[in-house]
């Protein structure tokens, strides 16, 4: 026996908002790409495998709407023009084999990944004082395996789950010298970056 499952979504909004300092009418632009995607196959009475995968795109402005100049207008007066983007996709496999009757063994596989990269003006204003722009990457790997049994006088699980995790994020900000804590000279900008590389690690067995 052999199923599929298959959906996608399309969408585009222009956001409805004006940006006079860069000269944009559609300052807030909406754009999703999704689609989703399941088989699932029984060979055998005893044995099952379901395989999905899931994609998503989305590059969404960013709403920061400049409510002290323009009231109740939907208006936005940075000079910066900001974005919110990401791109992430996940593959799994789920399999189930009944060895004997009263006696079966799951498992489960997943694989995530999601990278993103966003710019904003901090100050929400056209002068150009404090701007920051950010991408970062994770991946994300899990691992279940669990054996099952069922009789007459007992019935129970034994188990183990697996997950490896990365997180790579890199921030890159500019300030105007206006901000500075102590005097500099006109024109000066403070710089800030960071990198950050975090790995997670976890296992664990169970039973009952």
């Amino acid at each position: 026996k052999v199923a599929l499952r298959f959906s996608g979504e399309l969408s585009r909004s222009n956001g409805f908002t004006e940006n006079p300092t860069l000269g944009i009418d559609d300052a807030v632009p909406s754009d999703l790409d999704s689609a989703r995607a399941k088989l699932r196959l029984n060979p055998t009475d005893d044995l099952e495998a379901v395989v999905s995968f899931s994609y998503q795109e989305s590059d969404v402005g960013v709403l920061d709407l400049d409510d002290t100049l323009f009231q109740d207008q939907r208006v936005k007066t940075t000079d910066v023009d900001e974005f919110n983007r990401t791109e992430q996709s996940m593959a799994g496999l789920r399999l189930s084999y009944e060895i004997t009757d009263g006696l079966r063994l799951e498992g489960e596989t997943t694989y995530y990944w999601q990278e993103g990269s966003s710019l904003l003006d901090l100050d929400g204003t056209a002068l150009d004082v404090a701007v920051n722009f950010g991408d970062g990457e994770t991946t994300i790997f899990e691992q279940d395996l669990r054996l099952l049994f069922d009789g007459d006088w007992y019935s129970g699980v034994i188990g183990g789950f697996f997950s490896r995790s990365r997180i790579q994020f890199a921030n890159d900000g500019r300030t105007s010298s206006l901000l500075s804590p102590i005097p500099l000279p006109p024109g000066v900008n403070i710089i800030a970056t960071s990198d950050s590389d975090i790995k997670i690690r976890n296992l664990a067995v169970f039973g009952e």
